[in-house]
C-alpha cells in the first residue's frame, strides 16, 4: 500500500481532476477495533509504516478471531480478544488514534470512550486513502455499487489503465490492503458505514447511484443515512472535483445542485428527462439487453450481458463515469458489452425447464428491482415466479416488514427463510416483521421454511417448466451461522444445484 507517488497516466482520473492533497495520518500508537477483513488490512498497513506501534482488539473470542490474531502477531501486531476493549486505552504506551472496522458503530464502548478522550477515530477506508496516492473513483449508493464498480473497472482497463477494485466489497481487498503495484487507479466501493467514520476522505471522482431505505439499524433515520452518503462528495469545507450523481430521487438532485454551487464538475444520471446521461429504455436481447440512452445530448445504444431496468441504469451510470474520465466512448461501449455482473447479482445458476437466479437484493428497493428483472424472464402465459427471501435480525423491524412486503408483491409464491450472522440469534425463528409484511401484502402464496437449504429446495420443488425461481438476500455470500452458533458453509448457488439434482 502507498509507495512513492508517480505521475498519473494519461488515461487516469487525474486527467479529469487534479488529485486532492491527502492529510497525513494522526501520530500513533494505533489501536485497531475489529479484526475482520478491514481491521486486519488496516493493522497490516499501519504495521508496515516505519516505527509504528499497532495493537488490535475484537470483542469476539472465537476460532475465527484467534486465527486472525495469530496472523497479525506474525506482522508484529498484538491482539486482545474479548471484553469491551476500553481498558486498552490505558495501556502503556497509550494509543493516540483508534482505527475501526466499518461494522463497528460509534456507540460501541471502545469507540465512545476513545472519542470522550479526544482521540481521533478513523475508519479503515480513511487510513487506506491517507496512506495511498493513487487516484480514486469511489462509488456509493443504496443499490448498484458492485455492478457499477465492475463496469467502470472494465472501461478503465479497456482504455489502457490498470484499475484495481477495493473497498467495502467481497470482490477486492479493503482499500488499505490493495498492494501498491496492483493498480494505477482505484475503483472503490464505499458504504455509508465507512463514510461516517472518514473525516477527510474525498475521491477524485465521486459516484452516487441512488438512495433508498437501508442501514437504518445503524443510522436510525433516513436523514442520518443520507448525510453519511453525502460525505462521498461534499464536506463543509471541501468537495470532490468531479461527481456523477443519480438524480432519480430528490436527495441526488439536491446533492448535484450543491456540488455545482461548490465548484464540482457534475454529470447527472436520470431518466429520459433533463439529465446529462438519461436512460430512455431497454429491451431484452440474446445474451443480455440493449440499453437506449442519451449521453451529452446524443442518442447512444449500449449492449450488455446484464438484464433488468436497474442494470440498464447501472450501465448508464458507468458510461457517465467513463465520460467524466474522458475515456474513449467506443472502447467503453465494447468493454461494457463484454462485462458480466459480479457473482451473486442476478446470477443464473441453472436454466432449462426451470430458471434459477441468485441475487444479493437485501433491502426493499433492491428486492423490487430484482423481482421486476426476474419477472421479465417469465414470458410464457401461466409462468410463475417463486422467491426465497430472508432478512437479517440486525435490521429494524420496519425495514424487515418493508422487505417482506416487497418480496410478496413481486412474487407468485414466496418462501421466507432464516439467515443468521450472530450465534446469539434464535436458530429457528424468523426475525420480527418479515412474515407480517409479506402476509399484509396479500399478493402471494407465503410459506415459512426457516432452514435456508430446505427453503431453496421447497421453492425449486414447487416450480414447474417455464417458471423462474429467484433466491434473494445472500448473493455470493457463502456462509451462515448454524443452530450450534458455528460458522457454516451455505452457498445459495450450490444449494440450488443440489436441489435441482434431487
Amino acid at each position: 500500500m502507498g509507495g512513492t507517488p508517480t505521475a498519473p497516466s494519461p488515461r487516469s482520473p487525474a486527467d479529469a481532476s487534479r488529485p486532492r492533497r491527502r492529510p497525513p495520518l494522526p501520530p500513533g500508537p494505533y489501536l485497531i477495533a475489529g479484526v475482520a477483513r478491514a481491521g486486519q488490512a488496516a493493522a497490516r498497513a499501519l504495521a508496515a509504516v516505519p516505527g509504528a506501534d499497532v495493537r488490535a482488539w475484537d470483542r469476539a473470542d472465537s476460532a475465527r478471531t484467534q486465527r486472525a490474531a495469530a496472523g497479525l502477531a506474525e506482522a508484529g501486531v498484538a491482539v486482545s480478544l474479548g471484553g469491551d476493549g476500553a481498558d486498552l486505552l490505558d495501556a502503556s504506551p497509550a494509543p493516540h488514534c483508534l482505527v475501526k472496522s466499518p461494522g463497528i458503530g460509534f456507540d460501541v464502548a471502545l469507540v465512545a470512550a476513545a472519542q470522550a478522550r479526544g482521540l481521533p477515530v478513523l475508519d479503515e477506508l480513511e487510513v487506506g486513502w491517507r496512506l495511498d496516492r493513487r487516484p480514486v473513483v469511489a462509488v456509493t449508493g443504496t443499490n448498484g455499487k458492485s455492478t457499477v464498480c465492475e463496469l467502470v473497472r472494465a472501461a478503465l482497463a479497456a482504455a489502457g489503465g490498470r484499475p484495481g477494485l477495493a473497498g467495502n466489497t467481497a470482490f477486492g481487498p479493503p482499500l488499505s490492503g490493495l498492494p501498491a503495484d496492483a493498480a494505477d487507479v482505484v475503483v472503490a466501493e464505499v458504504s455509508s458505514l465507512q463514510l461516517e467514520g472518514s473525516p477527510a476522505f474525498l475521491p477524485e471522482v465521486a459516484v452516487l447511484t441512488n438512495l433508498s431505505q437501508d442501514h437504518l439499524d445503524r443510522h436510525r433515520t433516513m436523514a442520518a443515512y443520507a448525510a453519511a452518503k453525502r460525505r462521498i462528495a461534499l464536506r463543509d469545507e471541501a468537495h470532490a472535483p468531479v461527481a456523477v450523481v443519480g438524480v432519480r430521487e430528490r436527495f441526488g438532485r439536491d446533492l448535484a445542485r450543491d456540488l455545482r454551487a461548490a465548484g464540482t464538475r457534475v454529470l447527472t444520471v436520470g431518466g429520459a428527462g433533463r439529465s446529462d446521461a438519461g436512460l430512455k429504455g431497454w429491451e431484452p436481447a440474446p445474451g443480455g439487453a440493449r440499453v437506449h440512452l442519451r449521453l451529452g445530448g446524443e442518442p447512444v445504444e449500449a449492449r450488455t450481458l446484464l438484464t433488468g431496468e436497474h442494470n440498464a441504469r447501472n450501465v448508464v451510470t458507468a458510461l457517465a463515469v467513463a465520460e467524466a474520465l474522458g475515456l474513449p466512448r467506443q472502447a467503453t461501449l465494447t468493454a461494457l458489452a463484454r462485462t458480466a455482473a459480479p457473482p451473486g447479482r442476478l446470477e443464473r445458476v441453472a436454466e432449462g425447464p426451470v430458471e434459477v437466479l441468485v441475487d444479493y437484493a437485501h433491502n426493499p428497493d433492491g428486492i423490487r428491482e430484482a423481482l421486476r428483472a426476474a419477472r421479465a424472464r417469465c414470458p410464457e402465459p401461466g409462468a410463475r415466479l417463486h422467491v426465497v427471501a430472508s432478512a437479517l435480525r440486525v435490521l429494524t423491524t420496519r425495514q424487515r416488514r418493508a422487505m417482506g412486503r416487497a418480496a410478496a408483491e413481486g412474487s407468485d409464491r414466496l418462501v421466507l427463510s432464516l439467515d443468521r450472522i450472530h450465534p446469539a440469534e434464535p436458530p429457528d425463528a424468523l426475525p420480527p416483521g418479515l412474515e407480517a409484511g409479506a402476509r399484509a401484502a396479500g399478493a402471494a402464496e407465503v410459506h415459512v421454511v426457516p432452514d435456508r437449504r430446505a427453503a431453496i429446495a421447497d421453492a425449486i420443488a414447487a416450480a414447474r417448466p417455464g417458471d423462474v425461481v429467484a433466491i434473494l438476500g445472500r448473493g455470493e455470500r457463502a456462509h451462515t451461522v448454524d443452530a450450534a452458533g458455528e460458522v457454516a458453509p451455505v452457498d445459495d448457488r450450490q444449494a440450488a444445484r443440489e436441489a435441482l439434482r434431487a
